[in-house]
């Protein structure tokens, strides 16, 4: 196999130079979202302030495949329906979990309605 998708599904990179938005949260947790020149999410990095731990692998490998899936056309609005309210780790600013606050804030700021 040579590496190259199959499914048919064509990836939007992210343009060399992007504007990009931070969030700043409790306990050293810091999003930052990536945009495309038109202000559509394309790329979400996690920083949990913990460089090296576990945790924070989980959440980059997380962002990773958000990022990828978004770049591949998956909507927001399905992703932060599949992935939010995810219950698990430490609660932060009213948040079950790191992807439930990512997927809040996502939909919050770049969903319509």
């Amino acid at each position: 196999m040579d590496g190259k998708m199959r499914s048919g599904s064509h990836r939007e990179r992210m343009p060399r130079k992007r504007r990009s938005k931070v969030f700043e949260f409790s306990h050293g947790v810091t999003v930052t979202v990536g945009e495309y020149d038109n202000g559509k999410v394309g790329e979400v990095f996690i920083d949990l302030g913990k460089e090296g731990s576990e945790m924070s692998g989980w959440a980059n490998s997380f962002a990773i495949c958000l990022s990828l899936g978004i770049q591949h056309g998956i909507p927001i609005d399905k992703l932060t329906h599949t992935l939010g309210d995810l219950k698990f780790g430490q609660s932060i600013d009213g948040f079950t979990s790191i992807p439930d606050l990512t997927m809040k804030l996502l939909e919050k700021e770049y969903c319509n309605g």
